[in-house]
């Protein structure tokens, strides 16, 4: 056969082969730790190849030669095997002088636990040794690694076929590492792949599409998908003594856009791999094989491409189709309607008759609200956005979560067990798919989360009993995740500078929030004072039935007859919900009011419910 063997030194486990798909002749192999020898090999298949057929046709020759002896009887026979062991002991000794060698090695009493090679740089490849090393050396030479990243996610390496700087690997726990390669001292994502019932054996990053990551759990049935999209631009700061970019070169920050799963399979799966498809088809592919031998393609459906029409129609490009959704009014008169919009005056002799239902109707199109806002600056600054589009409520509070998001994140406030939360919406932190929770030995707290105690003041005489929250802090009701719902109550605004956001409120006019904001963090008596503060009577003389409300009064029909009847006669939701909750003690009756802001109801489910409820 003219098919290179490759032979080692000392008889040792290989956990892992790889070819080089931009330079397919080089081979890497992975061999177990041994002492005195490398356990990392390059070797050359085309070289290898020519001397395994060389050596062949050598041996071809050589079995061909007639026999020197040429008695009778067994003295020929004896001196025929004689030549026979003379050629074959010959032929041995020719084809161990004609192995073939590694063109290059590394490692020395390393084990390799994994190794991939740079789809666009052929001569480099990473490697995960010694259980706790990466890796990246130039197969040129047999200098040392260019890049040295010490972790203990030396699994399953892979190389981003997108991004020739971006790596992936994951530890024995599960915990799956993006790496820059300019940014060793530390990984740009942490995910948390493995699930308590499976860990992680397989990682693949997807061929056709970028930022798209398959995992596999051992025993699992099914196939775990990790979307990435691209976020901030940060410049390298750390200080390392490994190799390092040119000062100030932007490195790209994934983020972690969502998760999902493929169907489970009926049998738990062995392994899968991508099959490569046609870059114009909506759906991507995998193959997988479950422990029986069952060979199965999942396909997955990717989101359609879309474009606008400058007058206002929509085209979806499907797998070989094209929808087209186009608008109802004339091209001829939607040429004007920028201008309408934007409020030139057109000139007498160029007006034109446009029909009221199509004009009412563009003025709200998305496509001239687009231009509009592009014309006043509108960008990708939230503050300046939220000034743009004051009248949007629900756009004002995207680009006010938007530069919450912002700023926690560059603080750093939103990463918990190595997982950044930063833009991923309170859902995803609350859910903590790819986050397993913390187990607590202790019972978690059970006591009421609003806790409220009647306070002798110098003026209760005059102002009957005040009503304050125990403590400085706003309480929370009992969580397996108190870290997460941290986060996620951060994301919302409900939390850090409390007093500071309720003294901007009250000083911007909005007593009333201000005054719900200080009962959805427990300080009953902060509520009192924001309204008292303002000017309004009406305002004062709610404060002081606030006052005048203590804890036994909800066992009052008289005070809980009240308290209802003001709660569903004030306009305000604020107000209302303040009375709604005074009056049943409940956090629901809260949750009931619809015209309540969605941000402030989650922010007091996250606060008050437990985990079932929420």
């Amino acid at each position: 056969s003219s098919y290179p063997a490759f032979g080692v030194r000392y008889s040792r486990p290989c956990n892992v082969v790889a070819f080089s798909e931009a330079e397919p002749r080089l081979l890497a192999t992975g061999l177990d730790k041994v002492r005195n020898d490398h356990c990392l090999a390059i070797w050359d298949v085309e070289q290898a190849r020519s001397m395994a057929e060389s050596s062949s046709l050598a041996s071809d020759q050589s079995a061909g030669q007639p026999g020197a002896g040429s008695g009778k009887g067994d003295a020929g026979a004896e001196a025929t095997g004689l030549l026979r062991s003379s050629s074959t002991g010959s032929s041995t000794a020719n084809q161990a002088a004609s192995a073939p060698k590694p063109i290059q090695q590394y490692g020395m009493s390393e084990a390799v636990l994994s190794c991939a090679w740079f789809p666009q740089m052929p001569a480099q490849l990473v490697a995960g040794m010694a259980h706790k090393w990466l890796r990246v050396y130039d197969t040129r030479s047999s200098d040392p690694p260019s890049v040295t990243i010490s972790t203990k996610a030396v699994y399953g390496v892979q190389v981003d076929p997108f991004h020739d700087k971006r790596m992936a690997s994951f530890t024995e726990d599960g915990i799956v590492r993006i790496w820059d390669v300019r940014k060793p001292a530390e990984a740009v994502l942490n995910i948390q792949a493995a699930t308590r019932s499976a860990s992680l054996e397989t990682l693949l990053y997807s061929p056709r599409r970028s930022g798209l990551l398959a995992t596999h759990g051992k025993d699992s049935p099914y196939i775990r998908l990790w979307d990435l999209q691209e976020g901030t631009t940060r410049h390298y700061t750390s200080t390392t003594i490994l190799p390092r970019p040119p000062s100030g070169e932007p490195i790209d920050i994934p983020v972690l856009w969502r998760s999902r799963q493929t169907k489970p399979a009926l049998r738990p799966l062995a392994s899968f791999a991508w099959i490569p498809t046609n870059p114009g088809r909506a759906t991507s592919s995998l193959m997988s094989v479950n422990r029986d031998g069952v060979i199965e393609c999942v396909e997955l459906q990717e989101a359609r491409r879309t474009a606008w029409d400058p007058s206002g129609g929509l085209l979806v490009a499907g797998d070989q189709d094209i929808f087209v959704f186009p608008t109802s009014i004339m091209s001829n008169d939607a040429s004007t309607i920028g201008a309408q919009k934007l409020g030139a005056t057109e000139s007498r002799n160029n007006r034109q008759a446009i029909k009221a239902k199509a004009m009412e109707e563009l003025r709200a199109d998305i496509s001239v609200v687009m231009r509009e806002r592009a014309v006043h600056g509108y960008s990708m600054n939230a503050e300046k956005n939220r000034a743009l589009i004051r009248d949007d409520r629900q756009l004002t509070q995207v680009w006010a979560w938007l530069a919450t998001e912002e700023q926690l994140s560059s603080m750093g406030r939103l990463v918990s067990q190595g997982v950044d939360f930063s833009y991923q919406g309170v859902l995803h932190i609350v859910q903590g798919g790819w986050l397993a929770p913390k187990r607590s030995t202790s019972t978690p707290q059970t006591t009421s989360p609003m806790l409220i105690t009647r306070t002798e003041t110098p003026d209760s005489s005059a102002t009957g009993t005040a009503i304050e929250a125990k403590g400085e802090e706003a309480p929370m009701a009992p969580t397996l995740k108190p870290e997460l719902r941290t986060i996620a109550l951060l994301a919302l605004g409900f939390g850090g500078r409390i007093e500071s956001t309720m003294e901007s409120l009250q000083a911007s006019g909005d007593y009333e929030r201000a005054a719900a904001w200080a009962l959805f963090h427990g300080k009953v008596g902060r509520a009192v004072a924001a309204l008292s503060s303002s000017k309004d009577e009406k305002h004062r003389l709610i404060s002081t039935v606030l006052a005048g409300y203590h804890r036994d009064a909800s066992t009052t029909n008289t005070w809980r007859e009240l308290c209802k009847s003001l709660s569903a006669d004030l306009k305000g939701p604020y107000l209302r919900a303040i009375f709604a909750y005074i009056a049943s003690g409940e956090w629901s009756s809260v949750l009931a009011i619809g015209d309540l802001p969605f941000r402030d109801r989650l922010g007091v489910a996250l606060r008050f419910l437990d985990d079932e409820e929420v």
